[in-house]
């Protein structure tokens, strides 16, 4: 934003080193930043392309995604017009092929995936729960676990907690835990503050 002030500039911030989407609408003077995404498409959404992986800074594709084991790929686009990620011919690849078969999980349910575009391979982990961890609840021993909603992809809980410092972390360890701010959260992010004490959702 420029107020006609040459001090008066404003800047956009990028959060992170890394592959990101900027898009200026010069007739509007808006613009948006965004990470690259990969959409899923399955019999859980009706075969309807969701946003469901960001890269990250790593060079993965990363998300928490609701799937079942009817089947699902991963897409490029918001439709079928890009590059469509299927199954590969082995345990843990992916195949761009239009014919591929689908992608499938053991159970139904919410799960990890990391997906390497360049290797063509993926690996997924099951979310068995999310829990809240850290000094608000007086040690870091303490989980304090919230419940899922598939419905919106969400995790909540309502708990009185003490001023301090917290994360979020799945299935009770470390291997998948998210920290930094409310809203910009990343996998091993810093502890995430709590100013004061109090009953919070």
């Amino acid at each position: 934003v420029w107020t006609g002030d040459k001090y008066g500039v404003q800047t956009p911030t990028i959060s992170g080193a890394g592959k990101w989407i900027i898009k200026l609408d010069v007739n509007n003077m808006v613009y948006t930043i965004s990470k690259p995404t990969l959409y899923m498409a399955g019999d859980v959404n009706g075969w309807k392309q969701a946003a469901a992986l960001m890269l990250n800074n790593a060079g993965k594709y990363t998300g928490y995604v609701y799937v079942t084991t009817s089947g699902f790929k991963f897409t490029s686009q918001s439709d079928w017009n890009g590059t469509n990620y299927g199954a590969g011919a082995t345990a843990g690849t992916l195949s761009t092929d239009g014919g591929a078969g689908n992608l499938t999980v053991p159970e139904n349910g919410l799960y990890y995936f990391a997906l390497d575009l360049s290797n063509l391979t993926y690996t997924f982990t099951p979310i068995t729960g999310m829990s809240i961890i850290g000094s608000v609840k007086g040690n870091w021993d303490t989980d304090v676990d919230m419940t899922y909603n598939s419905a919106d992809n969400s995790f909540s809980v309502t708990a009185d907690l003490k001023a301090g410092v917290f994360k979020f972390r799945a299935n009770h360890g470390w291997d998948l835990n998210l920290g930094g701010t409310t809203d910009a959260l990343s996998q091993d992010g810093d502890n995430i503050n709590l100013p004061a004490d109090g009953t919070y959702t």
